[in-house]
Order: structure tokens, then C-alpha cells, then sequence
């Protein structure tokens, strides 16, 4: 990064103007680069793990996390307000859905 300011200072060109695109694709290619090595390891490790078990690992924290997101949900008024509202075409309750 200081090589690119230092070399758009002596082309002329704004240091700000061509600092930020670069460091915000250098960002992005660091954040996929982590993402892509993190997941290539956790296959290597899921294949060592009978599908089985592999499977029930990956389902079981979901009633977790449905449950975590339903009561930060239902914190804001609006949100809660349309998920106790009842649809005029439908006969589902969404209380059925969130409890």
C-alpha cells in the first residue's frame, strides 16, 4: 500500500483515488482466500467423519439457531407485529411457526 501512494504521488494522480479501490479488492481477496482455505479443511476433516454422524453434526444446531433468530425477531415491533398477524388466505397461524 505505501508503494501505490508513494508511486501515484510521483505519476500525479490523488493517493486517495486509487489507495482505496485497491485496498478494498485486497480485502476481498484475503476474506475469500481465508473462506476457501477454512472450507477446504473442514471437508478434509468432514471425510474423516462417517456420513452418519457427519450429517446429524450438521443438522443439529438448526432448532438453535431457528429459536435464537424467532426471539431477536420478535424484539422489533414492526417484525413481531407481522409475524402475529394472520393471513387472510391462509388458516396457518404463525404462532404455530414460532413457538
Amino acid at each position: 500500500m505505501i508503494g501505490v501512494i508513494v508511486a501515484s504521488r510521483k505519476v500525479g494522480i490523488n493517493p486517495d483515488n486509487v489507495a482505496t479501490p485497491i485496498a478494498a479488492s485486497l480485502g476481498d481477496l484475503i476474506t475469500l482466500s481465508l473462506l476457501a482455505g477454512i472450507s477446504t479443511g473442514l471437508y478434509k476433516e468432514l471425510a474423516m467423519i462417517p456420513e452418519e454422524v457427519g450429517q446429524t453434526l450438521k443438522l443439529s444446531p438448526l432448532p438453535f439457531v431457528k429459536i435464537f433468530f424467532t426471539k431477536v425477531t420478535l424484539r422489533c415491533r414492526e417484525s413481531s407485529d407481522l409475524l402475529s398477524e394472520k393471513d387472510s388466505q391462509s388458516q396457518d397461524d404463525w404462532g404455530v411457526w414460532v413457538a
